[in-house]
């Protein structure tokens, strides 16, 4: 038996956006955004990972780290211990 590579297909309609205090990114891949952060913010602040229900390169306001976007919806926040 084969190893496969789970992969995962994410329309372009949406994207992912992540924020800590410190820096935030944005992307097609929800667990490359979550490694991304991390290895970008050396001081480790806590960070919130977003489904925002529009194509990356579109405009919107950012508020209080949150995307201010209709139907957007926090997935999660993360903290190190």
């Amino acid at each position: 038996m084969t190893d496969k590579k789970l992969t995962i297909e994410i329309p372009t309609s949406i994207h992912f956006y992540a924020s800590s205090v410190a820096t935030w990114v944005t992307g097609q891949d929800p667990e490359a955004l979550l490694k991304r952060i991390r290895k970008e913010d050396e001081n480790k602040f806590t960070h919130t990972l977003w489904y925002v229900p529009l194509p990356e390169n579109a405009d919107y306001k950012i508020e209080m780290y949150a995307p201010m976007v209709e139907g957007a919806i926090r997935l999660g926040t993360y903290t190190y211990e």
